[in-house]
C-alpha cells in the first residue's frame, strides 16, 4: 500500500498562495526573497549561541532615500543598492539610520549618532542610538539604550520617554499619526499619538510579537510601515508583520535561516521589501504592500474593528 496525493506522480509543492489572510494582502504570488547584495565579509553572525538577547551588530542598517535608493551598512562595509547593481561607498562613509526632509538624516560614526545636513553635524546625546524615524513636517525620533529621543527639524535632541526596556526599532504610520517603538529585550511594541507638532503622546502598549519557547525577547531591531496599516518588525525569527492593531500575523522567514537585522521598503515604487540577515546578506522580496515614505503625502489608512 502506498499513498497517493493528488497530482501523483508530480511532486509535493507548496501552494502558491497562503491561507493567511495577511500574506494573500502583501505577498505577491510566484515571488520569493532573493539575494539584492551580500556584505559578508565583515564578521558573521553577532549572535551568542550561549545568550538569548544577542548583542547587535555594529553598523547593520538599512535606510532608503527619497529616490528609493536603499544604503545598508554591516560593520565596515557600506553600499548603495541600485536597480541595476550594487555600488560600494567604502569605510569612511557614514552609516545612515534614517533620511529626513530637507536633506536631513541621522548618521552613526564611531558608536555615536549625528543629525546631518550637508557637511552640518550635530552630535546626538542619545547613548548607544539603534534606530532612528523621519517625520512627514521634518525632523526625527531616535532609540537609544537610554529611552526615546526627538529631535528637531534643526537637530536639537530631547528625551521624550525614559520608561522603555532597550528601545531599538521605531517606525512612523503611514498616516503620520503615530509613532511605534519596539523593545530588543522584550516582546512588547508601543504606540505613541504623534502631533504635527512632533509630540509623543498618548503610550500604551500596543503590539506582541512571536518569540521561540526558549528565548525572552525578540530581539526587535528595526521596524517599517506599509500604507495600508501593516508594521513589519526584523526580529530574530525573521520579519514579522502586525496589523494597524497590533497583532503580530505573519512571519516571514529569511532564506539564509537567519535573525533579521534591519529592514526598510525601497526601489522607484517602494514595493520592494529589503531586510538584512545577521550574515550579512540584504535579501529583496517584491510585494502587493507599497511602503511608507515621509518623501509623499501621508495617506488615509481604512482598517476594520477586530
Amino acid at each position: 500500500m502506498r499513498f497517493l496525493w493528488k497530482g501523483y506522480p508530480k511532486p509535493i509543492a507548496a501552494s502558491e498562495e497562503s491561507r493567511n489572510g495577511c500574506m494573500r494582502k502583501i505577498l505577491l504570488p510566484g515571488e520569493k526573497f532573493s539575494v539584492a547584495a551580500s556584505l559578508s565579509e565583515a564578521p558573521k553572525g553577532g549572535f551568542s549561541e550561549s545568550d538569548f538577547a544577542p548583542k547587535r551588530v555594529e553598523g547593520a542598517y538599512l535606510a532608503a532615500d527619497s529616490s528609493g535608493e536603499v544604503y545598508a551598512s554591516f560593520g565596515p562595509r557600506k553600499v548603495k543598492i541600485l536597480s541595476d547593481g550594487v555600488s560600494e561607498l567604502g569605510p569612511s562613509f557614514h552609516s545612515i539610520l534614517s533620511f529626513g526632509k530637507d536633506g536631513t538624516k541621522i548618521v552613526k560614526m564611531g558608536g555615536d549618532a549625528y543629525w546631518q545636513k550637508g557637511k552640518t553635524l550635530k552630535k546626538l546625546a542619545a547613548k548607544d542610538a539603534a534606530g532612528a524615524a523621519a517625520l512627514f513636517e521634518g525632523g526625527f525620533f531616535v532609540c537609544g539604550s537610554d529611552g526615546l529621543w526627538r529631535i528637531s527639524p534643526d537637530g536639537d535632541d530631547k528625551l521624550v520617554d525614559s520608561n522603555l526596556r532597550s528601545p531599538a526599532a521605531v517606525a512612523l504610520s503611514a498616516n503620520g499619526d503615530w509613532l511605534y517603538v519596539f523593545e530588543y529585550l522584550s516582546r512588547r511594541g508601543y504606540s505613541y499619538r504623534i502631533s504635527r507638532e512632533g509630540i509623543a503622546s498618548l503610550k500604551q502598549e500596543f503590539f506582541f510579537l512571536h518569540i521561540p519557547e526558549y528565548a525572552d525577547c525578540a530581539q526587535s531591531l528595526a521596524a517599517a510601515c506599509d500604507i495600508s496599516g501593516y508594521t513589519y518588525v526584523a526580529t530574530s525569527y525573521g520579519v514579522q508583520v502586525c496589523d494597524y492593531n497590533g497583532r503580530s500575523e505573519a512571519i516571514l522567514p529569511l532564506p539564509d535561516g537567519g535573525a533579521a537585522l534591519a529592514v526598510c521598503f525601497g526601489g522607484k515604487d517602494l514595493s520592494t521589501l529589503f531586510v538584512l540577515s545577521q550574515y550579512g546578506t540584504v535579501f529583496s522580496r517584491k510585494l502587493r504592500a507599497k511602503g511608507s515614505s515621509i518623501f509623499e503625502k501621508p495617506v488615509k489608512i481604512r482598517v476594520g474593528a477586530g
